[in-house]
């Protein structure tokens, strides 16, 4: 049950967002060129983020072929039954492809680290932090091109 509803509610997600019912407080698209690093961190940063918060981030490499990678440090709230209430979900793509390479959900405190790289292709890195109910936390990851790989 619990793995259905996390599952279900993973995919319901993208159509919410093309309904228009949810609302960004935070929203970044960024091309990512060879040795630059951004941030992406929760509203109020370094305070906790309002409860009902939501943010996401779409980030590509600036040219094929290099290393994509987003590492978090994160302490949001982990439900009883999983990341179903708060969450950061990261997906990785290549190229244009609709389908992710790999998708992650993470809640709780830790840190992550998760990179894509594939030659001759573009890297995308996308993550979607929402929070429902009344708790917070506060998350802080760094995006970065690692240029490309041998």
């Amino acid at each position: 049950m619990h793995i259905t509803f996390e599952i279900l509610s993973f995919l319901l997600l993208p159509i919410l967002l093309a309904s228009g019912e949810m609302q960004w407080d935070c929203d970044y698209s960024q091309a990512i060129h060879p040795g630059e690093s951004y941030y992406f961190r929760n509203p109020n940063w370094p305070n906790n983020y309002p409860s009902g918060s939501s943010c996401r981030l779409k980030a590509t490499t600036a040219w094929a072929s290099n290393k994509l990678e987003i590492k978090c440090n994160m302490d949001i709230p982990k439900d009883k039954k999983g990341c179903i209430n708060h969450r950061i979900v990261v997906s990785t793509y290549v190229d244009e492809v609709e389908s992710p390479r790999s998708t992650q959900v993470y809640c709780g405190k830790k840190e992550f680290t998760k990179s894509i790289i594939q030659p001759q292709k573009y890297s995308r890195i996308y993550a979607e932090f929402t929070s429902n109910g009344n708790k917070t936390g506060r998350f802080s990851c760094t995006l970065s091109n690692k240029g490309p790989q041998s």
